[in-house]
């Protein structure tokens, strides 16, 4: 999807889910600006039993000036509804009459969205925020030839910016949680209200919320033997969350915990770790498997648990539930400590696989030097920085993913090719000017290039979780390098190198045979 396809409408609805967050209120308005740059009719609404009525929230409405109204269920869309931050005939947003329906949003896809007659659907799951789903579509809008520049200049625009990027600060714990390198763009959006932004950070609590911290700190369960908490706040701003749980997370004796309230619809959990065995991110995920969704940070992370699909599905209550999960992802988790790690004693388990003849993508770096000098890449496991030359080389891998490496690495291991790319892009490749931010999109630089050298692994399939920790067994409260902790699920595969047997790391199931195939022994 293109924002540009919204052009062929004229008569446009833009609804936030009932008692809309700030995420919600950022991506409808910057949605809003947009289509009224188009010169399209435009109205940006919002339903449901109650209307807004947090502090910040009201702030925020009125230091940007944003034409938010609330409208009953009765209210009927012209021509086209577009859902943000929500999805179309979920239980967070009230069904509106409408002939037409789009859908832009970064929860996880419900199920009944494949059942829907929908104009598009554009769903980022692994987006931090809505927010970020919209500055992107924003930012890539402003590259396309036909755009009209009061559209190119949206996204400088700095109360656009500042709409976003609160609604990606509030939906991420303060950007705690952020990870996808399209959170990590709005975050560095260079122009925004500062004035204005510091307002709305300053005024999340008022005395009742701190009565609900207050009660939530009484209400602790304390698990001594797994070093583990549950708590329990009342219905609050899901930011609150994050604060008691960071609260939590200074306590000496935790490794980890989770604060959970109930909603009318969910239970809302924010989830912390401060010990290397557990990421906070896995464990949401593993707490919400199969009744909701959660994801974040290693260090900290939430998720929502559907409150009716839990019922149909579990008898006990939500505190032994929370527990028993973390239990079960524990104790279901292998552990290896590379420092520990003997191959040869279990040679006998793994089998020996060569990589396949991809064809990739690669960019001289000097292809980029009338840009920038010093280039940025922001990439799912953090950002990478590198300067133009004539020895490096960018690399593009099968998921559009970028990383640097040096020219010989380069004619060591690959070679220019004729063969089409086969690369899918959920992230538009991408690099910044790191001296003023800009950013320049580089698709069209990537050129063919293949495997010329021969790669060989051992690699056996996982039977269960299992977490490689690159570092000695130590003591739980030292520094631990949660940069060399990796993770593979059951199915995925244990892999090591053929000349390297210490190089010990996971490979998705998901992408093992699209790269690995077993060698005839």
């Amino acid at each position: 999807m293109k924002l540009s396809d919204l052009k062929n409408y004229h008569d446009i609805v833009i609804q936030c889910h009932d008692i809309p967050d700030a995420d919600a209120i950022g991506s409808g308005y910057a949605l809003y600006c947009y289509l009224s740059s188009a010169g399209k009719k435009v109205q940006l609404v919002y339903s449901g039993t109650a209307e807004i009525s947090k502090v910040n929230l009201k702030l925020m409405i009125e230091k940007l000036d944003i034409p938010l109204k609330f409208v009953d269920q009765d209210f009927i869309v012209p021509e086209l509804l577009i859902t943000v931050d929500c999805q179309y005939g979920s239980r967070n947003v009230t069904q509106l009459k409408a002939p037409k329906v789009g859908i832009i949003d970064h929860h996880q896809e419900d199920r009944h969205i494949k059942e829907l007659k929908l104009e598009f659907c554009h769903i980022f799951s692994n987006y931090g925020s809505c927010a970020s789903v919209i500055y992107q579509l924003i930012l890539l809008n402003s590259f396309e030839k036909d755009c009209y520049e009061e559209e190119r200049q949206l996204v400088k625009n700095r109360d656009i910016n500042t709409a976003l990027l609160y609604g990606l600060y509030m939906d991420t714990n303060e950007f705690s949680e952020i990870v996808h390198p399209a959170d990590k763009d709005l975050r560095s959006a260079a122009d925004y209200n500062f004035e204005i932004f510091h307002i709305l950070k300053s005024s999340n609590f008022n005395i009742d919320e701190l009565n609900v911290i207050s009660r939530a700190l009484l209400s602790i369960k304390f698990y001594r033997d797994e070093h583990f908490a549950i708590l329990k706040a009342l219905d609050c701003d899901p930011n609150i969350l994050g604060y008691i749980s960071d609260l939590c997370n200074r306590t000496y004796e935790l490794n980890s915990c989770i604060v959970y309230m109930e909603m009318p619809n969910a239970y809302k959990i924010s989830v912390r770790s401060n010990c290397k065995e557990i990421r906070a991110n896995e464990l949401a995920a593993a707490i919400t498997k199969n009744v909701g969704n959660g994801g974040g940070h290693i260090q900290k992370a939430g998720g929502r648990i559907n409150i009716q699909d839990f019922c149909r599905q579990y008898s006990e209550n939500i505190d032994d539930f929370i527990y028993h999960r973390y239990i079960e992802f524990y104790s279901q988790n292998d552990f290896i400590y590379t420092n520990d790690f003997d191959f040869a004693a279990v040679r006998d388990q793994f089998e020996l696989y060569t990589k396949r003849k991809l064809v990739l993508g690669y960019i001289p770096s000097m292809a980029l030097k009338d840009f920038a000098d010093n280039l940025r890449i922001e990439t799912l496991e953090g950002k990478t920085e590198l300067v133009v030359s004539p020895d490096t080389v960018i690399m593009c891998g099968i998921r559009g993913e970028l990383y640097p490496i040096s020219k010989e690495q380069f004619i060591q291991k690959y070679c220019e090719c004729d063969a089409p790319l086969d690369i899918k892009f959920d992230y538009e490749p991408r690099v910044y000017n790191t001296l003023n931010n800009e950013i320049k999109l580089i698709r069209d630089y990537i050129i063919p290039c293949c495997i010329n050298s021969v790669s060989n692994i051992y690699a056996r399939k996982l039977t269960r979780t299992t977490r490689i920790i690159r570092s000695a067994k130590q003591d739980r409260r030292q520094q631990y390098q949660y940069e060399n902790y990796m993770t593979g699920l059951k199915d995925d595969y244990l892999a090591v190198s053929e000349n390297n047997n210490s190089d010990l790391y996971t490979i998705s199931n998901e992408i093992f045979d699209m790269i690995y195939t077993k060698v005839d022994q």
